[in-house]
């Protein structure tokens, strides 16, 4: 008897839980939609950005005007040599292709998993996180980031702790910048040196 009274709690119990999952879009986890960094270190990188580019051009390691072709990336993630999970990273936000704002959203697929900001910032990247182990994962380095295309480290960041970024609006970074051959510049977030 105190097997079946058990079981019909459990029952219960996960009839309660998969009926909540369902309600809120069918147990999809959803990162908090927040700017990593605020408008002040933002404009720092920025600065950052230009002045690296102006100094790399005049030492003649960046050319002085860009290609206009626009470059094709492949895909910046791979897990290390040793695993071999089926799956191992997430996508929480895409471009936000709609310049208007606020909360005129549209991502590659005409939906609206992207952000914008009130003050006028339209989301410019497409976010990858570990998945389903994240942190174990990045402290076993079974994951590596990858060049998704050819181009020059234009500025980075180190030293601060790998875990800021994540749920840390404001906290310093780890990031590495690079320009591509088109002027376009990709940043990799929780970057760390070896």
């Amino acid at each position: 008897m105190k097997h079946l009274v058990l079981s019909v709690a459990l029952l219960l119990v996960l009839q309660n839980i998969s009926a909540q999952s369902l309600q809120n879009g069918g147990g999809e986890y959803r990162i908090p939609k927040s700017k990593c960094i605020t408008a002040e270190q933002h404009a720092i990188i920025e600065q950052q950005l230009k002045s690296s580019m102006i100094a790399l051009q005049q030492k003649g390691i960046l050319p002085q005007t860009f290609s206009p072709q626009v470059e094709l990336f492949d895909f910046p993630l791979k897990q290390a040599p040793g695993y071999n999970y089926n799956s191992f990273y997430g996508i929480s936000n895409y471009f936000d292709l709609n310049p208007a704002f606020p909360n005129q959203i549209t991502d590659y697929n005409c939906g609206a998993r992207s952000y914008d900001t009130n003050d006028g910032y339209n989301h410019q990247g497409i976010d990858y996180f570990l998945w389903p182990f994240d942190n174990l994962m990045m402290n076993r380095e079974q994951v590596q980031i990858v060049a998704a295309q050819a181009g020059t480290i234009l500025f980075k960041s180190n030293g601060n702790s790998d875990q800021n970024c994540a749920f840390c609006s404001g906290c310093n970074r780890n990031a590495v910048y690079i320009v591509h051959s088109d002027g376009s510049v990709a940043c990799v977030v929780r970057a760390h040196e070896e």
